[in-house]
């Protein structure tokens, strides 16, 4: 049986990079950690 490896999504993506440029609200905090723990499993 063939894995595919796992891809960060888009919207993960994003809100990494905004993360390390600017201060985030907490809502928006909230949401990427919910977007990691999704995309860890």
């Amino acid at each position: 049986m063939t894995i595919k490896p796992r891809k960060e999504s888009k919207e993960l993506k994003i809100y990494k990079i905004i993360n390390s440029r600017k201060v985030m609200s907490k809502e928006d905090t909230s949401h990427l950690a919910r977007l990691e723990k999704g995309y860890g499993g």
